[in-house]
């Protein structure tokens, strides 16, 4: 990748320092897991959930913006191959998402909670682009530039898979003795980042992944926690 090739081992080293910042202890912070609280947690209080992420997001993008050799990554002209993942790949990502939480999108229109739906489907967009601009971004293209690819889809990828996003919620299950559950989940996480580490590197360009992300969680936050917070 010409990108990684390009970077100077100091700018790789803070990009990746940076990146491992907001997704080990700021994620941490402002990110409990939202499956393992009860609605009345102050994670689900909206507009500030929508606002922490977006702080999240401009903290994540400003590397690519500062940094001459990155911004290409980040880059709104896209070419052929880059909109063709696009017009692909959302559809399918919220296609698949909708396959898994129907249940809840009968709740929603059930109950009539439609109005609820678009600040957390904004919200789940969010969560999902800050994610990528991380892992796929900051990470891989820091520990590419310092190792090597093999080195940087299997590192981001192990850091997604057991980060705070996502490993309290395995531990809590395996301790819970739910160990088929929590391993299901270990086996979803360690696909979808081998996924989007591989669009990340055939497209060149860090927003591919993070919209395929960021639209396929925008259904997730969009329907399971309405109907969450709403119970």
């Amino acid at each position: 990748m010409a990108v990684a090739g390009g970077l100077s081992k100091a700018t790789a080293r803070s990009l990746l320092v940076w990146g491992l910042v907001l997704e080990i202890p700021v994620r941490y912070l402002i990110f409990p897991d939202p499956w393992l609280h009860a609605a009345d947690h102050w994670y689900f209080s909206q507009p500030g959930r929508l606002l922490l992420e977006i702080g999240l997001v401009a903290a994540a993008l400003a590397p690519f913006v500062l940094v001459t050799e990155l911004r290409a990554l980040v880059s709104a002209r896209l070419d052929r191959r880059q909109i063709a993942y696009l017009v692909i790949g959302i559809p399918l990502s919220i296609g698949v998402f909708v396959s898994t939480e129907w249940s809840e999108l009968q709740v929603i229109n059930d109950s009539s909670l439609w109005s609820r739906v678009p600040l957390w489907f904004v919200t789940g967009v969010f969560m999902g682009v800050g994610q990528e601009l991380t892992f796929r971004g900051l990470i891989l293209t820091g520990m590419e530039s310092l190792w090597s690819r093999r080195f940087a889809v299997v590192g981001s990828t192990a850091l997604f898979v057991v980060g705070p996003l996502h490993g309290p919620r395995m531990y809590a299950y395996a301790i819970a003795g739910f160990t088929a559950e929590a391993a299901a989940l270990f086996g979803v996480f360690t696909g979808v980042g081998l996924l989007f580490a591989w669009v990340r590197i055939r497209t060149d360009h860090v927003l591919v992944p993070a919209l395929l992300h960021g639209f396929g969680n925008a259904v997730t936050w969009g329907t399971v926690f309405v109907v969450k917070v709403a119970g």
